[in-house]
């Protein structure tokens, strides 16, 4: 069995109760500064929101007057790491490609009776025959596993079992 591929994202919890896609953003772009060494600029969640804000609040003075959902592909062109936004699931394959050429991937999913959520792919396992385990940030469930936050390892088939229909890809850049 190959060994497991996880990228070195630092990831960040959300800051209000509806910017999970704000912290997915920052996440993306901090792992790019980070990680990758290569410098651009740095965000904070407020800031992203404040880009989509539009009640003339400043989200970063008063966070909570700007605690609305927003859009994960939007969101990750204002921080500059939006790819392409492909609507559903992505193949295993695809989903190797990307996080092995150090590409976190972005998912938003869909509860039934919560609305939307945003999750970062960025590692996997395969135990071969199929049988794929994704490692994910939760930007919005800390504490499940007490030495790692919001990260979970999930099966890809048990994948919309634990989080709700997965809805769109937004691939990074």
């Amino acid at each position: 069995m190959p060994p497991p591929v996880i990228l070195a994202c630092n990831g960040e919890l959300q800051q209000q109760d509806q910017w999970c896609w704000a912290a997915i953003a920052v996440t993306v772009n901090n792992y790019w500064c980070d990680a990758l060494g290569s410098g651009g600029t740095r965000y904070e969640q407020c800031q992203v929101a404040q880009e989509y804000d539009k009640g003339g609040h400043d989200c970063c003075a008063n966070k909570s007057s700007c605690n609305f959902p927003g859009p994960i592909d939007k969101s990750l062109k204002f921080v500059g790491h939006f790819g392409k936004l492909i609507n559903g699931m992505i193949p295993e394959a695809q989903v190797m490609e990307e996080i092995s050429a150090d590409r976190p991937i972005a998912v938003r999913v869909h509860f039934d009776d919560l609305g939307e959520h945003a999750v970062l792919i960025y590692g996997y396992t395969d135990h071969g025959y199929g049988d794929l385990d994704l490692v994910l940030w939760d930007p919005g469930r800390p504490g499940h596993r007490a030495d790692t936050g919001g990260e979970r390892h999930l099966d890809i088939r048990n994948f919309v079992d634990y989080l709700g229909g997965w809805q769109n890809t937004c691939l990074t850049l």
